[in-house]
């Protein structure tokens, strides 16, 4: 018998996102230590990463960089999100957005950011840990 570690101890984001027209669903989580900077990152996850095709004012489902100003606006306007990342230039910016649009919903063949449906926060105060069985 031995051990397996389920749950990491911080503040988890479960990120549930599709793209198109609402078909190749995925959940992914990302686990923060910082509160602020979950709540930071799960915000942008709602307002930047919603469709843009559905009345929504988001980047999802946006192809060949055509939101670029609008990615590096929202990342100017939210220091959170660069905090303790060296942002040098707008392309930095922009960089460091499809990074966590990549942890957080994984890539898209043909648009530059997916949509994001849904986005919670867990906090787990310690590390979770299973015991596995042999057989």
């Amino acid at each position: 018998m031995g051990q397996k570690k389920i749950a990491k101890k911080g503040y988890t984001l479960e990120v549930v996102s599709w793209e198109n027209d609402g078909d190749d669903f995925r959940i992914e989580r990302k686990t923060y230590q910082d509160k602020d900077k979950a709540i930071a990152v799960a915000k942008m996850c709602k307002e930047l990463f919603c469709s843009k095709n559905n009345g929504g004012d988001g980047v999802g489902n946006s192809m060949d960089n055509e939101c670029y100003d609008q990615v590096v606006e929202y990342m100017k306007d939210n220091p959170e999100l660069t905090k303790n990342h060296n942002c040098e230039d707008d392309e930095d910016l922009w960089d460091l957005c499809c990074d966590y649009s990549y942890e957080l919903m994984d890539g898209s063949d043909f648009y530059d950011f997916r949509v994001c449906e849904k986005v919670e926060i867990y906090y787990v105060p310690d590390d979770i840990f299973v015991n596995t069985i042999d057989f």
